[in-house]
């Protein structure tokens, strides 16, 4: 003999009963208040977003601009004179568009043969101003004190100056390097790890059922 069963038919949707479970699940976790889980959540995707622009960055050190219009660099200020020691900076730069580059823009571009200034070893480059466009050769004039003038080709320039980078421009060239990257990484996961561990993970009553009274059960040690 073979017993028969019939099947239930599969109940309606009801949006009662969603929240009703929804309430339940806020039963059993009272001390994890819906502010804390949205800026949990907040804090994740900003964390995550972040990672990605740095990412970006870190791959396009050599300023190829293959992802980003610009990019940042330490450069030799300008307006300084060659005789007092000169100051460096963190600046933002974008690409150079050979076809609209004029006389009188700033531009980054190495010295290493001490052509635009007499220093030695200097291992940075300079804001330097364009002083002629070739733009059938694809070349430019370049001086940095408006004495000593260097020609270079436009594929020779880093970029186009825009200013001086703020905190956050400084935050990314850090992020450009492998080391400096790492360390960003890893305050980012004990950011998101502290935030965690606070205010959501270090609950008594976290990992407790939901049948179980609260009086019965065990606080966690000190």
């Amino acid at each position: 003999m073979h017993k028969l069963t019939t099947k239930k038919k599969p109940a309606a949707y009801n949006p009662s009963l969603r929240k009703h479970r929804l309430g339940q699940f806020r039963l059993k976790h009272p001390h994890i208040s819906q502010r804390t889980q949205i800026g949990f959540l907040a804090l994740f995707t900003i964390v995550l977003i972040n990672l990605v622009i740095m990412t970006i960055y870190y791959y396009d050190a050599d300023y190829e601009y293959r992802l980003m219009s610009h990019s940042y660099i330490e450069a030799v200020l300008p307006n300084q004179a060659a005789s007092q020691t000169l100051q460096t900076g963190i600046v933002r730069v974008i690409d150079v568009d050979p076809d609209v580059i004029v006389p009188g823009e700033r531009v980054i571009i190495y010295d290493s043969d001490s052509k635009l200034l007499p220093l030695e070893n200097n291992r940075f480059p300079l804001v330097a101003t364009v002083v002629s466009v070739d733009l059938a050769t694809q070349t430019v004039q370049v001086s940095y004190d408006n004495i000593f003038v260097q020609r270079a080709s436009v594929s020779d320039l880093l970029g186009s100056y825009v200013h001086q980078a703020s905190f956050v421009g400084t935050y990314y060239y850090t992020s450009m390097f492998t080391f400096g990257y790492i360390m960003l990484a890893t305050g980012h996961v004990i950011l998101l790890g502290g935030y965690y561990f606070v205010f959501i993970y270090d609950v008594p009553t976290r990992f407790a059922p939901a049948h179980i009274p609260r009086k019965k059960i065990a606080e966690r040690p000190s």
